[in-house]
């Protein structure tokens, strides 16, 4: 039988080894606890870092439509530039999907930086479209820009020459002036309209500001189109690529582009003669809306053709 100090001594050692259960228990989860909170700060700094990144890309994407529109640079420059952007697009990418790895981070921003990175990347390849159909008219209207800036009766008396002697130089022909006879669309302008209807022409607007929109454009100068009415639509599309349209005021429907339903934002119809002509477009927004902030992408389209892009800023 145990006697009382012996009882007392195996209670005291009892008691010392369960205290350091619990100091050890309270010193391994303070440390995790500290040395989560120190990831989670990390992860908070590097998404807004990214953010910080996409928001630069971005109004580097708006500047580069300058670049494109300058005929004084040369294509191989243009090209050079949209490949350098092409490359910290797909450099940003790599960032997301880092961080997207280590399953910590705010997963509804990374979608949305994701978004915004598949934007950014969609522009960039309608641009590389833009440089491939630039070099593609460079190379076949190089040979015959004279022909091509006289009248169409000659032209097409030509093309039935050369159909009685050459096919194959009568198919090539028919491929330049189609691509000459597509209207382009440059020079682009943006207004904020107040109520009393006074215009303010900025590339940049507050969002609490912004109801009444009003887009102008130049319609440039072709010599080879056939003039008479020309029916435009005007897609205007939010940071997100996601279309902006009001259809309760009658300014959005729909259209078809590549086989493809596709919304656009206002439409209008012009009487082309072949020299340049100044378009203005007005677009309200609908009621308890708002333009979402960042860079709005706006598109051109005729005739199952994209003619024209610009894009402004609203914060």
């Amino acid at each position: 039988m145990a006697t009382p100090d012996t009882s007392k001594n195996t209670s005291r050692i009892i008691l010392v080894i369960v205290g350091i259960l619990v100091l050890s228990a309270l010193a391994y989860f303070g440390i995790k606890y500290f040395t989560e909170k120190a990831e989670n700060e990390k992860n908070i700094v590097q998404i807004e870092n990214l953010e910080n990144e996409i928001l630069e890309l971005e109004e580097q994407n708006l500047d580069f439509q300058a670049t494109l529109d300058d005929k004084n640079i040369e294509l191989a420059e243009k090209e050079q530039e949209l490949s350098q952007k092409q490359d910290q697009i797909q450099k940003y990418i790599n960032q997301l999907a880092a961080a997207k790895k280590k399953g910590r981070v705010n997963q509804k921003r990374i979608a949305e930086l994701e978004a915004r990175a598949s934007s950014l990347q969609k522009f960039v390849d309608q641009y590389k479209n833009q440089i491939e159909e630039l070099k593609a008219e460079n190379a076949m209207l190089t040979a015959q820009v004279d022909t091509l800036r006289t009248s169409a009766s000659r032209l097409i008396q030509e093309k039935e020459d050369l159909v009685a002697t050459n096919e194959s130089t009568s198919e090539e022909l028919e491929k330049t002036i189609k691509i000459a006879s597509v209207l382009k669309a440059r020079e682009f302008s943006f207004a904020q309209v107040s109520k009393k209807g006074k215009e303010k022409v900025a590339s940049e607007f507050r969002r609490n500001q912004l109801k009444d929109l009003k887009i102008c454009f130049n319609l440039q100068e072709n010599l080879i189109a056939d003039p008479g009415e020309r029916e435009l639509y005007i897609v205007l599309e939010n940071p997100d690529g996601s279309p902006n349209a009001n259809y309760d005021e009658g300014f959005s429907g729909k259209f078809t582009f590549e086989d493809q339903e596709k919304v656009y934002t206002a439409k209008t119809s012009v009487n082309y003669n072949r020299l340049a002509l100044e378009v203005c477009v007005p677009y309200r927004m609908a009621d308890n809306t708002k333009f979402d902030k960042g860079p709005q992408y706006v598109s051109i389209y005729n005739e199952g053709n994209l003619i024209g892009q610009a894009a402004f800023k609203v914060k």
